[in-house]
């Protein structure tokens, strides 16, 4: 069982009835068997009664396209949606996505790297939560380059730093990690 620790909320607005709540924060599970708190942060749908207090339920809940837009909305307009925002978790506590740019092979190391330089210094990436990147494979041999981050970096704009840096990028792909 989780405790969760609201952190911040977006709401619906039905004044009186039962709102619909967005919200971001800290899960804190059990103590385990070394009397450690393992703790995660996330997001969660929850709906709140007319009284105010959350409900709590098991499963799932039937949720309406248009809420989850104007929600989502709501929370990227006050800076915590689709990159949470910090909170103070031991390392490893947050799932990364790694965004892999795949090149068409045998493209110049020099082209390569000056598409590393633009992942750590293009300031359009802070937006997402950069937290490495690299490339895979050897230096005769490289496959693509990825950029680790909180949240999905689109296609459009690693392909667009690929195209400035002079590299021809032909697939991009986000893992969980």
């Amino acid at each position: 069982m989780a405790h969760f620790k609201i952190l911040k909320e977006a709401r619906t607005s039905n004044p009186g009835g039962w709102v619909l709540c967005f919200q971001f924060g800290i899960y804190e599970y059990e103590p385990d068997d070394a009397n450690t708190t393992p703790a995660e942060s996330g997001y969660r749908f929850i709906w709140r009664r007319p009284n105010g207090q959350l409900q709590g339920a098991r499963g799932q809940a039937r949720l309406e396209p248009v809420w989850i837009t104007m929600l989502l909305g709501k929370a990227a307009e006050e800076g915590w949606y689709p990159v949470p925002p910090p909170v103070n978790l031991p390392h490893g506590a947050l799932y990364h996505i790694r965004n892999q740019a795949y090149f068409v092979p045998g493209q110049p190391e020099d082209l390569l790297e000056r598409l590393q330089q633009a992942l750590i210094s293009d300031p359009r990436l802070q937006h997402y939560g950069r937290v490495a990147t690299g490339f895979h494979g050897t230096p005769a041999a490289r496959e693509y380059a990825w950029v680790q981050s909180v949240a999905p970096i689109p296609e459009n704009l690693l392909k667009e730093m690929a195209t400035a840096s002079g590299v021809k990028v032909w697939r991009v792909e986000h893992v969980l990690t």
